[in-house]
């Protein structure tokens, strides 16, 4: 088993949809067709498999993705994204998931295997099938994407140019009265 987090503030944005999927986020819209888990911020309303669950607490904001029975097929990036009102307000979040066959098992004291998870690559996971795991976040909920900075710029620029042309054709109408 490992979880990938994904979180966000509901007494800011309120409750949420969100959705997980398995390789990158289309570039609008939703998760698409491929997703692999999605709620409507209260259950989930859809799933490919029941080795996929949501087991925090999603009506708090929490929509971390629980893999069960991880497998090394499950190793590659997985994307979350939160459906957030708005224009470009969608809180997105991509995770590096590495499955390698290990030599570590739990602590001989321990009576059930130990299986944590952190954000930081350097981060082991032991199971009982003896794989480790790790998970990096590549991008953090709140950075801007990059295509966000490129939209406002053209925005302001077409608001410059509207404006500017605005101005030409009033001062054209003003010199051809006189």
């Amino acid at each position: 088993m490992v979880i990938l987090p994904c979180q966000y503030d509901t007494n800011h944005h309120g409750v949420a949809k969100a959705c997980w999927v398995k390789g990158d986020l289309p570039k609008w819209g939703e998760c698409g067709s491929n997703h692999l888990i999605f709620t409507d911020g209260h259950k989930v309303t859809s799933r490919t498999s029941n080795r996929y669950q949501l087991l925090s607490q999603m009506d708090k904001g929490d929509v971390s993705l629980t893999i069960l029975n991880l497998t090394e097929e499950d190793g590659g990036t997985y994307s979350c994204r939160v459906a957030i009102s708005g224009p470009f307000n969608d809180i997105k979040q991509c995770i590096s998931l590495t499955v390698v066959k290990g030599s570590t098992t739990a602590p001989p004291s321990s009576t059930e295997p130990k299986t944590t998870a952190t954000n930081q690559s350097t981060g082991p996971m032991t199971t009982e099938d003896i794989l480790t795991s790790s998970a990096a976040t590549n991008k953090s909920p709140e950075d801007p994407s990059p295509q966000t900075g490129i939209l406002w710029c053209v925005l302001l620029l077409l608001v410059v140019l509207v404006s500017a042309g605005g101005l030409f054709i009033i001062g054209e109408k003003k010199n051809s009265r006189t």
